[in-house]
């Protein structure tokens, strides 16, 4: 009898240990399989809303995950930032560029709560309301606009979707880290959502073996735009060797008093040297110009003008305008292509005399003929 409850209780023991050894494995299946889940959630770009076509879009400078605890001098990643002092000052040129510029300049910071999870998986790392998760101080602070985020992708965070959207915003730069984590994945998240998205290669930073060529190539496959910090730079100011040039277009338009040649090319004159002297315009970067007159002008062509003012080169068409009742009546406009490194918002337009009531959004009364 002792021999058989002896062999009993053995039994049990032994299937006891067998029950918990599987729902340790159990849990810790789980534990896995969630923190996959997590983790790969996390690592995803967003979806959104589409952005409208704004009358007035605007740019905006993000500066994502220069944190204490990635880049500071206790940095925790492993392997560090290779030159992180020279990678921020980077960024910070970049940054007073963008002020100077009249972008907006947005901080976004990882944060984690502080729970067994966020300490197991990152590591401890940016624990929200710890020194690790500040902005790294030696990073120029040129707002107060910061978001944080608990994804690599900082359009999770709601709040900053929506306020890119309140500011009109259609186009982003971005720097800082990871360059195939969070700064990639929140380009991604901007092509999304229909904004433009350029990264400023030298501007991003990575502790991966990615080299700069395999970045480049993976960022222009995904559809966005690259930049150097030199050509960033360069295109905040006059046309330099070495920035992106773009062709813009500038609008331009005024009336006559009669149909007369001579005050037509007097009033096209008058219109094209106050477009170049508004917008600082060399003859050899206008691409084109096309005029446009309303039926009852036909007494001179605009185009002459143009002539008249030294641009033999500059390819020149003219053409009529349909006959529209409610249109406005002995109307020239003008749409001079100009290939320029000046952003889109700093192209000044001009609309003179009568024409000055078909965009007032865009006139400065001071500028106004008479």
């Amino acid at each position: 009898m002792r021999a058989e409850n002896r062999l009993y209780r053995k039994v049990i023991r032994r299937n006891d240990m067998e029950l918990i050894g599987n729902i340790l494995a159990g849990l810790i299946i789980t534990v896995l399989i969630m923190a996959a889940l997590w983790l790969r959630k996390s690592l995803a770009a967003t979806k959104g809303a589409r952005i409208s076509r704004y009358e007035q879009p605007r740019q905006a400078l993000l500066v994502v995950d220069i944190q204490e605890d990635f880049t500071g001098a206790a940095s925790r990643l492993s392997p560090p930032i290779k030159d992180a002092e020279g990678f921020i000052a980077t960024v910070n040129q970049v940054i007073e560029t963008a002020v100077a510029r009249g972008m907006l300049v947005v901080y976004i910071g990882h944060e984690l709560p502080d729970n067994l999870f966020s300490r197991f998986i990152g590591r401890g790392m940016v624990i929200a309301g710890k020194p690790g998760a500040k902005q790294d101080s030696r990073l120029v602070m040129a707002s107060e606009h910061y978001f944080s985020k608990s994804q690599a992708d900082a359009y999770a965070n709601i709040h900053l979707e929506r306020w890119l959207v309140e500011s009109q915003v259609n186009e982003v730069f971005i720097v800082g880290l990871d360059a195939v984590a969070c700064a990639y994945k929140t380009a991604k998240g901007a092509l999304n959502r229909n904004y433009r998205a350029t990264i400023i290669i030298d501007a991003v930073a990575t502790n991966t073996k990615k080299t700069r060529e395999e970045l480049i190539k993976l960022y222009r496959w995904s559809g966005i735009e690259v930049l150097e910090s030199a050509e960033f730079i360069a295109g905040a100011g006059e046309l330099q060797k070495g920035g992106k040039v773009l062709l813009r277009g500038v609008r331009g338009a005024t009336t006559v008093d009669v149909n007369e040649q001579e005050q037509i090319l007097d009033r096209v004159t008058e219109l094209l040297t106050l477009l170049v002297a508004d917008n600082d315009i060399q003859c050899e970067d206008i691409a084109a110009v096309i005029f446009s007159s309303t039926p009852d002008l036909n007494a001179a062509f605009p185009a002459k003008a143009a002539r008249g003012i030294g641009w033999s080169e500059v390819p020149l068409f003219g053409t009529q305008e349909i006959e529209n009742p409610d249109g406005m009546p002995m109307c020239i406009r003008v749409l001079l292509l100009w290939n320029t490194a000046k952003d889109q918002r700093a192209v000044k337009h001009a609309y003179l005399r009568g024409a000055a009531l078909l965009r007032q959004d865009l006139v400065n009364p001071g500028e106004q003929a008479d």
